[in-house]
């Protein structure tokens, strides 16, 4: 018996043939899946389970990393995000040291001066920003930073900076310029006495911009199916006359939970802002904004997929509710079952496809889904 009314489906053989795709191009010694923000939504104790034995997987928080260690994976995690100076002075230290092959990331002056200072120091990278404006040291601080952790040499691991712009346009420029600004400041940490391994490269970058692939590619939102853009699908289609095949992995579902006939005239949704023109039949899914449907989606032409036909979304998208014009089904009925992303029948319904109703990107919607739905592996590939 199914006790909840909305699920998301993972299809874990199209997850290997994403991650096989990535190795055959960048190498496997070179993907680092990122299962950071519930691994982009898709549930990370699926993907973390589900993926071959990996070197190196990535997150983007301490919490994070002890539960992929929860799951019984023994490779190395390593936290990209900045951390508080607390973490060192006596954080994670009052519940013990940290396990060893969870590795953090230093770019700022606050926290490496906490860890040169710590008593047991955790396995270090030291992220530059190279021209995204975010996280890490200036490339100037380079012999500042050298110096700083000269006396720790063994403890640092890793170099690494982030592309702002590498799937975004067709031009190398800037991209060319943050590679340039990435190789002086490795030379400055080398010249320091420093062995480390260099990661720059996210999904577009690894992809596009072979130079960038470096020791390993922290692969995020194209091990999950999807392009950053469909201009850089593009650009490596003219680069290489082909393109890897990455299949959406995520399905969205939910049932019908009731069946009704409107008559014409009848408002339905806040704010009186969709009348109906005709008698009208409608269904009601338990699905809104809180489960991470975007309430932009009002007003649009959203849909979603019943017995393998579209079926518009009326009035405003509520906090668990959506209202479907069903008019166009016969026999249509409590408990059929609604697709909000993926597949039904001939019809499909990607997650940039919602993204686009919503004015946002694939990362926002699937990030979004909430994880009290449950996450279950099916086998469609």
């Amino acid at each position: 018996m199914r006790t909840h009314k909305t699920w998301v489906e993972i299809d874990t053989r199209a997850l290997l043939n994403n991650y096989d795709a990535l190795c055959a191009v960048l190498g496997k010694e070179r993907v680092a899946p990122v299962l950071k923000a519930n691994a982009y939504g898709h549930g990370d104790e699926i993907v973390c389970q589900a993926l071959p034995a990996v070197a190196r997987l990535c997150v983007q928080d301490v919490w994070e990393a002890e539960r992929l260690l929860s799951y019984g994976y023994r490779g190395i995690v390593l936290v990209m995000g900045g951390q508080l100076p607390s973490l060192l002075q006596g954080g994670f230290q009052d519940k013990g040291n940290l396990p060893a092959n969870i590795e953090l990331t230093a770019g700022d002056f606050q926290f490496l001066q906490a860890w040169c200072q710590a008593k047991y120091k955790p396995k270090l990278h030291l992220k530059f920003d190279t021209g995204m404006g975010r996280q890490g040291f200036s490339p100037d601080d380079a012999p500042r930073v050298a110096a700083a952790v000269a006396p720790f040499k063994s403890h640092i691991v890793g170099v690494s900076s982030h592309f702002a712009d590498a799937g975004d346009t067709f031009s190398p420029k800037y991209p060319t310029y943050q590679m340039e600004r990435f190789a002086a400041v490795c030379r400055v940490m080398r010249d320091a006495g420093l062995v480390f391994q260099q990661h720059h490269a996210a999904s577009a970058a690894a992809l596009l911009l072979p130079s960038s692939r470096h020791d390993f590619c922290r692969i995020g939102i194209s091990l999950y199916g999807f392009w950053t853009t469909a201009t850089a699908k593009t650009m490596y289609a003219k680069q290489n006359k082909t393109v890897p095949t990455l299949k959406p992995i995520l399905s969205w579902r939910a049932v019908l939970i009731a069946v009704r006939q409107l008559p014409a005239g009848s408002y339905i949704g806040y704010g009186c802002n969709y009348c109906t023109t005709r008698a009208t039949k409608i269904a009601i899914l338990p699905v809104g904004y809180f489960d991470g449907y975007p309430r932009q989606a009002s007003g649009s032409y959203a849909y979603v997929l019943v017995r393998g036909k579209r079926c518009p979304i009326l009035g405003v998208v509520c906090m668990n509710m959506l209202v479907i014009d069903v008019a166009h089904l016969e026999g249509v009925q409590v408990g059929d079952i609604a697709t909000l992303i993926g597949t039904d029948g001939e019809e499909c319904l990607a997650a940039e496809q919602l993204a686009a109703w919503a004015n946002t990107i694939s990362y926002d919607i699937t990030t979004r889904l909430h994880p009290s739905m449950p996450r279950q592996i099916v086998k469609h590939l």
